[in-house]
């Protein structure tokens, strides 16, 4: 378990930093305690089903986070959980640059503009260990298209289906989904990634782009 201190919009909190979790979230009562939850937008809502499945509310493009002395614009998913506060995620891991130093123990952000240190077991609240748990469901495989059992349990976006979509069955199919995969690969990211970022805004190169990059 990795937890350092930050303040989004200025309200100090302890992050549970991931890497293996695909996308930065933050709960819907955290969001209400940082005065976010106005900057909702809800096109972006769906279900994100994992162990069970939690109400994705929408996304909040931009805010605030503060890392050590220095602020950072950050994008979250808005989920309804109560068993997760704020799960920092790869993709502001990998906007921002942060290196996961384990020999040091901290988290270097801005490739090593500024580093914070990773909190002890004896800091950490007990219901904080609740998000471990939690974030096995937010963790991205990264694997093919096709998903089996496992793959659903370890990664809700995996199941991700927005409200008005028609399915992401017959989105996955044709040349022109294809292409839109093969130009988001070539950018950098994983295929297992950019099918379950296209799934999430239906086939939306742009969207589902900006979502990748964490903007």
């Amino acid at each position: 378990m990795l937890y350092v201190d930050m303040e989004v919009n200025g309200v100090p909190l302890k992050a549970f930093v991931d890497s293996g979790a695909q996308s930065t979230i933050i709960s819907k009562s955290c969001a209400e305690r940082c005065g976010l939850l106005r900057l909702l937008d809800r096109r972006y809502r769906g279900i994100a089903h994992g162990v069970g499945q939690s109400e994705i509310l929408g996304r909040i493009h931009v805010a605030p986070i503060k890392i050590g002395n220095i602020f950072y614009p950050c994008s979250f998913m808005v989920l309804d959980s109560p068993n997760m506060e704020f799960l920092f995620g790869l993709d502001m891991l990998r906007k921002h640059q942060c290196i996961i130093d384990l020999k040091d123990n901290v988290l270097r952000v801005g490739g090593g503009e500024v580093s914070v240190p990773f909190l002890q077991e004896k800091d950490i609240p007990s219901h904080f260990l609740d998000e471990e748990r939690y974030s096995k469901q937010a963790s991205s495989s990264g694997g093919p298209a096709a998903s089996g059992a496992k793959d659903k349990n370890d990664n809700p976006l995996a199941g991700v289906q927005s409200v008005g979509s028609g399915g992401g069955g017959a989105l996955a199919q044709g040349t022109e989904f294809e292409a839109k995969v093969t130009k988001l690969v070539e950018l950098g990211f994983e295929r297992g990634a950019v099918i379950q970022a296209l799934g999430l805004f239906n086939g939306n190169e742009e969207q589902a782009a900006g979502f990748l990059f964490g903007g």
